[in-house]
């Protein structure tokens, strides 16, 4: 069933949820299974895990809410070799005149088709996923 505000949602994870995607992604590699995309960010955002613009406010909480597993999310460098249970998001920018570009993405997996800060900028820093359990 769509639900009121869906077309907003959809909006803002399309513009701002790249690492909202990538968590997911590292869900899907985990689990095995499919996640429903516009469910889980209204699941996220009905508990506080993301605000409505897609601004991640805990990572590790979104995981377990996927996987039903623990996590811990911290920045590491770029580039970070992942240890047994890490799963690495990376953080790129492109810096402009006034202003700096973000983007995030996994080693082999962008929701992007053609991100313009991954092709014209360059890697900053990582996220390291790891599960606890």
């Amino acid at each position: 069933m769509i639900k009121k505000g869906e077309q907003t949602l959809a909006l803002s994870l399309g513009k701002t949820g790249c690492y909202f995607f990538c968590l997911c992604q590292i869900a899907e590699e985990v689990t095995k299974k499919e996640v429903n995309v516009l469910d889980a960010a209204r699941k996220a955002i009905a508990k506080g895990h993301m605000e409505t613009n897609c601004y991640v406010n805990y990572p590790g909480l979104i995981l377990e809410m996927l996987t039903g597993k623990k996590w811990s999310v911290t920045h590491g460098p770029y580039p970070y070799k992942a240890k047994k249970n890490e799963y690495i998001v990376e953080r790129w920018e492109k810096k402009n005149t006034m202003s700096t570009d973000a983007h995030f993405v996994r080693e082999k997996f962008d929701s992007l088709s053609l991100s313009p800060v991954v092709r014209d900028g360059k890697p900053v820093s990582t996220r390291i996923c790891k599960m606890l359990n």
